[in-house]
């Protein structure tokens, strides 16, 4: 049984793709992205984008397939900039549209798009400090009589004040560095997931944790500080609070760029272990002409008829694809409503939804038993389906290897 399910696994594998097997690529993230990004799904179409920006924050140009004949220049800075204006959020989409190379942009023929979007962002942005664009008619000289003192001129309502003014780009400033902060938060949950799955104990280290806490307080501070000086209508209060999110953001980017670093590296360790592993001898095929061992005296010979390595299901297929892109809830999804009769697909789809269970309750810290408790379950089946049966360490991480192997 062991042998039939490692053929399957296999097969799996290869029509995945090992790349996808190794690290979920930003191509990817970048991928469905912009088809959340068709379907005007925007939030979701954001959160892809984050993703592929935490592998990848360069703006490369690189032509990548979407679906058939349909390429899209890698260019995830814009594409976020026009999902963040489309779910009301301008300030965020202009930090984006900030750091997109135009060049690109222009390669792709989108430059009057971004100049557009970007505009009317800024217009929105700007819209209650925006001066009135009609000057005052200036009164004619008096000749004939002497002057006559006037009040001095009540601002107009659509005119603000140098305070209202020194209110908006006050404003501006603070959400813009809020806006960045949280891009950052956002992409270093994505690492840390990763992190977290490959081996037990890295992010713990003083760069990436702790470094990650602290910075999130110094966010988490930032956030509240502007919401009362917003209320209050404090410039100087809010300056303060704009600050302190810029502080949070140069944090936080410093620990994504290490986490990076460090997951970039774990990877590159798991795959030269995988290279040095020496190879499983060829498994044989239930259907072989090999003659069948014979038992040993006392020992009966085994009555269950053994099941052919057939091609794996496409929805364990689909479900693996899920699980090697990163995405762990809806390789989970997809199996959890799944059943499958007795044999290799349900060895399988058992050992996927507890790996996706196990990686999800990582993700949360370690707090959901409910997760845990799954995963075991699902660890059981496998068990129970195959008891010779160990997570390749090359499709899985280090840490559901341990945890797969110290299950009961």
């Amino acid at each position: 049984m062991k042998r039939l399910v490692t053929v399957w696994a296999s097969a799996i594998f290869c029509l995945i793709g090992t790349e996808a097997i190794l690290h979920a690529d930003y191509r990817d993230s970048y991928r469905r992205g912009i088809q959340a990004y068709n379907r005007r799904n925007w939030t979701e179409a954001a959160r892809q984008f984050r993703e592929a920006i935490a592998e990848q924050p360069v703006d490369t140009g690189e032509r990548i397939n979407i679906s058939g004949m349909d390429f899209r220049r890698y260019m995830p800075q814009f594409y976020l900039g026009v999902a963040l204006k489309n779910v009301n959020d301008c300030a965020g989409a202009l930090v984006a549209w900030q750091r997109t190379d135009t060049r690109v942009v222009e390669q792709a023929r989108e430059l009057g798009n971004l100049n557009t979007s970007r505009q009317a962002c800024q217009a929105l942005v700007a819209k209650a400090g925006a001066p009135s664009s009609t000057p005052a008619k200036p009164n004619p000289p008096v000749t004939t009589a002497p002057p006559v003192a006037t009040a001095p001129p009540v601002p107009s309502a659509t005119t603000p004040t140098a305070d209202e003014a020194a209110m908006t780009a006050a404003l501006e400033r603070a959400r813009t560095a809020l806006a960045t902060a949280t891009q950052e938060d956002a992409a270093i949950r994505s690492l840390e997931a990763d992190i977290r799955g490959a081996r037990a104990g890295v992010w713990q280290e003083r760069e990436l944790e702790p470094a990650y806490e602290a910075a999130r307080r110094t966010l988490t501070t930032a956030r509240s500080r502007f919401e009362a000086a917003e209320t209050g209508s404090d410039a100087r209060a809010i300056n303060d609070a704009g600050t302190l999110a810029n502080n949070a953001a140069t944090q936080l980017g410093a620990v994504r760029q290490h986490a990076l670093a460090r997951r970039d590296e774990l990877r590159r360790e798991l795959a030269a272990a995988a290279a040095t592993r020496p190879s499983a001898p060829p498994a044989t095929s239930a259907t072989s002409s090999t003659a069948p061992a014979v038992p040993a005296a006392g020992n009966p010979a085994p009555t269950e008829a053994r099941p052919s390595a057939g091609p794996p299901p496409q929805l364990l297929v689909a479900a693996a694809k899920l699980y090697f892109s990163g995405d762990y809830a809806g390789a989970r999804n997809r199996l959890s409503d799944a059943r499958f009769p007795q044999g290799l697909a349900a060895t399988q789809a058992a050992l996927f939804r507890a790996a996706s269970a196990y990686a999800l309750y990582l993700i949360g810290g370690e707090q959901n038993a409910d997760l845990l408790e799954e995963s075991v379950a699902q660890v059981r089946l496998c068990r129970a389906a195959a008891p010779s049966l160990r997570p390749d360490p090359i499709a899985f991480s280090p840490r559901f290897a341990e945890f797969y192997s110290s299950t009961r």
